[in-house]
């Protein structure tokens, strides 16, 4: 569309998608119903730019990551969907591409440090990160499938 809306993303029960649009000057999280298409919700974007939602399993939050000002990677966020208010899930910069893990006790996510990135993943309770890989080549986007 005329907003380069994009990285939908079904919820679990298949009745919304979330995904990023540019509608209103800068990149936040919307949601549309599925299969109706029309949007239900676009969420405050607490930085530059929100981008990449991805759904926890039980639709209850969005995890997505943020720009800086200067364009760059920065935190990844969540939503509470019932309150609709946002909270940094992982501090600091350069964390991108969030993803909860099926079970939904983590939230799977790209980090860069000293130039390298990695796969990391945080422990939605505890909030304890753990490195995944630990590799000379750049791992990006986690995905989670079905298991």
């Amino acid at each position: 569309n005329a907003f380069g809306d994009r990285a939908p993303q079904f919820s679990h029960s298949g009745t919304r998608i979330a995904y990023m649009t540019n509608q209103r000057g800068k990149w936040e999280i919307a949601i549309m119903a599925y299969p109706g298409g029309q949007q239900l919700q676009i969420f405050d974007c607490p930085a530059a730019d929100c981008r990449f939602p991805s759904w926890s399993v039980d639709d209850s939050f969005l995890a997505y990551n943020t720009l800086d000002s200067a364009g760059n990677v920065a935190e990844i966020w969540e939503i509470n969907l019932a309150t609709g208010v946002s909270e940094v899930l992982v501090p600091g910069v350069d964390k991108g591409r969030p993803n909860y893990s099926g079970d939904g006790q983590f939230c799977y996510f790209n980090a860069t440090i000293d130039g390298n990135t990695d796969l990391y993943r945080i422990n939605v309770n505890t909030l304890a990160i753990e490195r995944l890989t630990i590799s000379p080549d750049s791992e990006y986007a986690p995905d989670w499938g079905p298991g």
